[in-house]
């Protein structure tokens, strides 16, 4: 398929291109790696009016440290973060989420700052509009009233998949945003608003330049794990980012992301308050793995019914807990 009529533009500085998008006053997209926007585009279900190319700005893509933060510049690809060398040795479960998305080919091209702001994805909503919506009645993503998923729903079930933001959620991240208002740093969980029909708590004009990581202290320990079909390509049907942070066989602090379950990704605030404060053993992370299954109501907007979801969820928050453990015994070794 063709990609749609556009104006296209270049800008030089961040300023020049939030100026851009302001002009066109929603209408206009920011253009970074491409990976997610330009398929959407193609199948008519992202309409824009004009792109406005983020590669030309400069700053933006570079990977350093400042004091206890890693800053990380929005236009650092998924490959560069897989291949860093300061990641793999600092914060390898970050590289390890970078890895998880797509292919090579398309890591090469996908940005950092894109992957976070991805769209919420659906089964029905991501059909061409050769395929059913141009008949089918406008779901509450397209501005209508009803979810052609779920029958009765009273809101949309779209569903956020990015492999990485659990990852720097657990890490608690901070995202350095640059709009016509200026500039203001946002915990990353902010950007996040919960709607499927809109993902985003920014507006149309807001970029993310940079992303702030606390650097995790020596005794943590992290872990991203996630079940797809293929073992490439495919999104998520559930992605789960685990630290722990250890003394001897103490867990004295638990962090636990899901992605792929919800809108947003999703913290499992229950789980993490069985680990906290406990002696660590198989039966605890089974017990934590179990209050995962009993807090998340993933959304079945993946092919599979909520409640094998559900059970992926037990199984994947065990293994990102057990493997974070792993990699803490290894390293004491």
């Amino acid at each position: 398929m063709r990609l749609p009529d556009f104006e296209y533009f270049e800008p030089e500085t961040l300023q020049d291109a939030v100026s851009l998008l302001s002009k066109h006053k929603g209408k206009a997209k920011g253009l970074a790696g491409g990976t997610d926007l330009l398929p959407k585009l193609k199948r008519r279900v992202t309409v824009a009016d004009a792109l406005v190319n983020l590669q030309g700005i400069s700053g933006l893509r570079s990977i350093s440290e400042e004091k206890d933060i890693l800053k990380i510049g929005a236009l650092v690809t998924l490959g560069e973060m897989e291949e860093s060398s300061f990641l793999k040795g600092n914060l390898s479960p970050l590289a390890q989420a970078a890895h998880a998305v797509g292919t090579v080919q398309l890591r090469n091209m996908a940005t950092l700052g894109g992957n976070l702001c991805q769209d919420t994805r659906c089964l029905y909503y991501d059909h061409s509009h050769l395929f059913g919506q141009s008949v089918w009645e406008k779901c509450f993503k397209r501005g209508g009233a009803v979810c052609h998923l779920i029958k009765k729903g009273k809101k949309c079930f779209a569903v956020y998949s990015g492999d990485v933001a659990p990852v720097l959620l657990a890490l608690g991240a901070r995202v350095l945003v640059i709009g016509s208002a200026g500039e203001r740093m946002l915990d990353l969980s902010q950007i996040y608003s919960g709607k499927g029909e809109q993902a985003y708590a920014l507006s149309s004009e807001d970029l993310i330049a940079e992303i702030h990581v606390p650097k995790p202290s020596p005794l943590s320990y992290g872990a991203y794990v996630k079940y797809r079909e293929r073992g490439s390509i495919d999104f998520p049907i559930v992605g789960v980012a685990a630290y722990l942070k250890v003394d001897g066989e103490r867990i004295n602090d638990a962090n636990i992301w899901l992605t792929s379950v919800g809108s947003a990704p999703v913290e499992a605030i229950k789980a993490e308050a069985v680990l906290r404060e406990a002696n660590f053993s198989a039966d605890l992370i089974e017990e934590a793995s179990l209050q995962a299954h009993q807090e998340i109501t993933p959304y079945p907007n993946h092919g599979y019914s909520a409640w094998y979801l559900k059970e992926m969820v037990t199984v994947f928050v065990k293994r990102a807990c057990m493997k974070a453990w792993e990699d803490m015994k290894g390293g004491q070794a």
